[in-house]
């Protein structure tokens, strides 16, 4: 499905590794966990210890496409964006952080969304 959606992607102008980063979102439990549950249960288990393999190699593919992006990237084409990216950037920052979610009581110190309550995982029940 990844090599499909990379050719489709191609076809219209677009980087193949849009289609496969679709591919993924599709075959992950985004979407495939909402359509079919019990097959995104097979693929995607509950057992902790599969859960942490799977967020091992999910970093590491992470790692891989930064790297496969950098090394495609053209810097030519950069050097005439300067002061756009600069600005782009900034306000990328900026921005989540003047309307960030911090004051609410599902976030960590960083602002970022907890994917589900600390009580909910029986190992951080007596850490507090």
């Amino acid at each position: 499905m990844s090599r499909t959606l990379a050719d489709v992607m191609k076809r219209f102008g677009q980087a193949a590794v849009i289609g496969e980063l679709m591919a993924g979102v599709i075959l992950g439990p985004s979407v495939l966990g909402k359509l079919w549950p019990a097959a995104s249960a097979f693929i995607f288990p509950h057992d902790p210890v599969v859960v942490h393999l799977i967020e091992g190699f999910a970093w590491v593919g992470v790692i891989m496409l930064l790297l496969h992006i950098a090394l495609e990237t053209d810097l030519s084409v950069l050097k005439g964006m300067g002061r756009t990216a600069a600005m782009v950037s900034s306000f990328g920052m900026v921005i989540p952080d003047l309307r960030g979610p911090r004051d609410r009581k599902d976030t960590d110190r960083f602002g970022i969304a907890a994917s589900r309550p600390r009580d909910a995982d029986p190992r951080c029940r007596n850490r507090r």
